[in-house]
């Protein structure tokens, strides 16, 4: 099945090539540097299950997050599920100004250049956007907004040059409609989708790849650290794995599709927040995504034991947000 596979992404390598053009006066010399995989947020999550699924083909990956002893216990584990990858990893706060020029002297110290940008890290800050504290607000568009934006212009160029490679940002369902009580993160995601969409459309016929995933609802840290744990929109839709999400995402990359929505719910989901008008999308929106006192145990499949152990996680994380 994995030569299968492989053989299908080299077939769709050649069709998003076969009318490749260099774009600038020259290509960058690759001669002598080997290909890597950049990956944000990569210590947990989605942006670790991303960092499993590439590192079995086997590839080159630079894994980057912000704290430090996290990264290293996630590449070691990526290390021992694929041996045969070459794993990296740099800790870097990418909402730096200076991120993209750190990470570039990272990767040509190790002989390396950026052939792929998974543009995964990104926070969520939670409740009514007037109490939310600015430095929380400052944080969320220096992680989501400014630091994917400035990866992105730092290593785009290069790509084009070379006529291969690409960028994968990590988007959401949120990015299609307003979402109160979530404001900014939906606006963030929105952004980033534009973006997203609007570059693939220029790169297109370069060989260089530029996708946007559209995630849906998947166990991760993030919504109970945006205090989303208790809200009626957790509870009614079921949640995906990070593993099936990674393994979803990095085949529509490979595919070369602009914009993808992984998931036949996630799809209906997203039709059914463009196509409502504003009038009626936002009102609805407000109740499904309100965060309430008490934790639902609406879920399909989820056992007493695992719902009081998912009110325990969420009142822990609100004692430590107000903490």
């Amino acid at each position: 099945m994995v030569h299968v596979r492989s053989h299908i992404y080299r077939l769709a390598d050649i069709w998003v090539s076969r009318r490749r053009r260099v774009c600038g006066p020259r290509a960058v010399p690759t001669d002598a540097r080997s290909p890597v995989v950049v990956i944000t947020g990569a210590s947990e999550g989605l942006g670790l299950a991303l960092a499993h699924v590439i590192a079995r083909e086997p590839a080159s990956i630079v894994m980057v997050a912000r704290r430090p002893e996290p990264l290293k216990q996630a590449m070691q584990a990526v290390i021992a599920a694929a041996p045969r990858a070459r794993v990296l990893c740099l800790a870097l706060d990418i909402g730096r100004d200076d991120a993209g020029d750190v990470r570039a002297a990272y990767v040509d110290e190790h002989r390396l250049y950026v052939d792929v940008l998974i543009n995964n890290a990104g926070i969520g800050v939670g409740g009514p956007f007037s109490e939310i504290a600015a430095r929380d607000v400052e944080t969320l568009l220096a992680t989501n907004v400014t630091g994917a934006t400035r990866l992105m212009h730092r290593f785009l160029g290069e790509m084009r040059a070379r006529g291969r490679g690409g960028v994968l940002n990590i988007a959401s369902l949120a990015a299609f409609a307003p979402g109160p009580w979530q404001a900014l993160y939906f606006a963030s995601k929105a952004y980033l989708l534009s973006l997203t969409a609007a570059v693939a459309s220029e790169c297109a016929g370069e060989g260089v790849r530029v996708c946007a995933i559209a995630c849906g609802p998947f166990e991760t840290g993030i919504h109970v650290k945006m205090g989303a744990a208790t809200t009626l929109y957790r509870a009614l839709i079921p949640s995906d794995t990070a593993d099936r999400m990674a393994r979803r995402s990095w085949h529509a990359f490979r595919m070369g599709h602009p914009v993808v929505i992984p998931g036949f719910l996630n799809g209906a989901l997203a039709w059914w927040m463009r196509a409502l008008p504003f009038e009626l999308i936002v009102p609805l929106l407000n109740v499904l995504m309100k965060p309430r006192r008490w934790e639902f145990g609406l879920r399909l499949g989820a056992s007493r034991k695992a719902i009081a152990a998912r009110a325990a996680y969420a009142a822990r994380a609100r004692r430590s947000r107000l903490g």
